[in-house]
């Protein structure tokens, strides 16, 4: 009876309450480059009272000790704190891409163990040497490669550029190189085949107790941010 009175109080106060305040967000670079373009213009105006300060970085963040109300990341994320609530976003799909000129000199690829090895450009911090690539086929077999990248990078535009210029594979999420796939300026390497698991997800401390503007904010990326990954 009493969860059920507190259910009542809290729907009432959420009908009443324009959303206002400020919204402090942690997301990856990738996605703030998404965020700040196409969504938070929309959100902005359709929450005039809500602030937002927004962090794009793809370090760890104790939204606790840092006085974070949302993070978005990548299911590899390492949620520490028992408190953080886990919202899934959707999937993003990742691949391999590559040049039309690379893959010419290159010749076909048709299995992963043709990858070239030390060609590939990966997405991963620095503080974590890239030396294996795992490839996540369509009936979820998973094919693991020993590799030495020509480039490791955080910075999905920085391995873009490199793909587009001709000097490897990268692995991608798709929906960042999408337009050049469709003007054929990078080409899908083994289509079917997925570079990450690219699970998305939106934590925060607690459901209970959430102001409305930080609620406000999680249900519009929950609605608006899977639709742009897919």
């Amino acid at each position: 009876m009493i969860a059920e009175a507190q259910a009542g109080e809290e729907a009432v106060r959420r009908r009443t309450a324009e959303p206002s305040g400020i919204v402090r967000a942690s997301m990856s670079v990738a996605i703030t480059d998404i965020v700040l373009a196409r969504l938070l213009p929309r959100f902005m105006l359709r929450y005039p009272k809500v602030r937002l300060a927004i962090e794009a970085s793809n370090r760890q963040v104790d939204l606790l000790e840092e006085h974070v109300d949302v993070v978005i990341r990548g299911l590899g994320f390492d949620v520490e704190l028992s408190s953080l609530v886990q919202a899934p976003l959707g999937t993003v799909r990742w691949g391999l891409v590559a040049s039309p000129v690379y893959l010419a000199e290159t010749g076909t690829i048709g299995k992963p163990e043709a990858l070239p090895r030390d060609d590939l450009l990966i997405y991963e911090s620095i503080s974590k040497p890239a030396t294996v690539l795992r490839l996540i086929g369509a009936n979820g077999d998973v094919s693991t490669q020993t590799i030495q990248p020509r480039l490791q990078s955080d910075n999905i535009a920085a391995l873009k550029e490199a793909a587009l210029a001709g000097m490897g594979i990268a692995s991608l999420p798709l929906y960042a190189c999408r337009r050049e796939i469709e003007m054929g300026t990078l080409c899908l390497v083994l289509p079917e085949f997925r570079s990450r698991e690219g699970r998305l997800a939106v934590l925060f401390p607690t459901r209970r107790g959430m102001m409305p503007a930080v609620r406000a904010f999680v249900d519009f990326l929950k609605d608006e941010l899977p639709p742009l990954l897919g």
